[in-house]
């Protein structure tokens, strides 16, 4: 920010008109509207030049100094920013999940989603996640299982279509930036809870047709009795049929966003 005293140095200084242009100069190298073209002492088109010699009411050499620094930063971060929006490519994306089952697991995916990651890899806790699920989609490789899942006894999916999620605060947890700690709103079966997914950056590049690509993977564990999934049942033994917390892993591919 050297350059802004510099200039505003020129601009409070209501002087002869060789050092409004010298002003000029000096605002035209930092990309600003200046007070004359390049070319000569002729006044620059929006910019009355003042008389000889200089009166207080020369206004347009008093433009306040801290409005020009504002200027001047913001273009220094749009200048900076490498921000990227990416969309997330459900052919190589997959959102799939874990729970108990009796004495072992069962797996299951979702199949109908959509999202987008807006991330700086050079400030990855600036980065903006949204993603919604189509709840109907939910596969776990057997049809009546499914159908059940479905119903008002789980997700209800005629009542509540959709699982979403989006992002309230990014933290990175490594000096690599390549890892961290996403927290936002997840909703699921109508009930909206904060959630914190585990979260790394896995590369990005061009694909063989020229299309640039990221790699992002995700973990949560949620317990499903808290979005009022509470179907169960009881065991002659003791415990119950179905565990309560589900493992969900999201490994994501990301389109970049032209």
């Amino acid at each position: 920010m050297a350059h802004a005293a510099e200039i505003s140095r020129a601009e409070n200084q209501c002087v002869s008109a060789s050092n409004r242009f010298a002003a000029t100069i000096v605002r035209n190298q930092y990309g600003l509207p200046g007070y004359f073209t390049r070319t000569g002492l002729q006044p620059k088109l929006g910019y009355p030049a003042c008389g000889e010699p200089c009166k207080e009411d020369c206004s347009i050499m008093r433009i306040s100094p801290r409005l020009w620094l504002a200027t001047l930063l913001v273009a220094g971060l749009a200048q900076s920013s490498q921000a990227e929006s990416w969309k997330v490519d459900s052919a190589h994306t997959t959102v799939s999940f874990s729970v108990s089952h009796l004495f072992t697991s069962v797996q299951g995916r979702f199949d109908q989603f959509e999202g987008t990651i807006v991330f700086d890899p050079s400030d990855p806790k600036t980065s903006i996640v949204r993603g919604s699920i189509e709840a109907a989609s939910i596969n776990t490789n057997n049809a009546k299982r499914d159908k059940h899942l479905r119903s008002a006894d789980f997700f209800d999916v005629e009542k509540f279509p959709k699982l979403e999620f989006e992002s309230t605060q990014v933290t990175v947890t490594d000096a690599s930036g390549k890892t961290g700690k996403i927290a936002g709103n997840l909703t699921l079966h109508g009930v909206t809870k904060p959630v914190v997914l585990d979260v790394k950056f896995l590369g990005s590049g061009k694909d063989p047709w020229g299309n640039v690509r990221a790699g992002f993977r995700a973990d949560l564990t949620i317990n499903r009795r808290d979005y009022g999934l509470n179907w169960n049942e009881l065991l002659e033994t003791g415990g119950v049929l179905v565990g309560e917390e589900i493992e969900i892993r999201i490994d994501v591919e990301g389109l970049l966003d032209a």
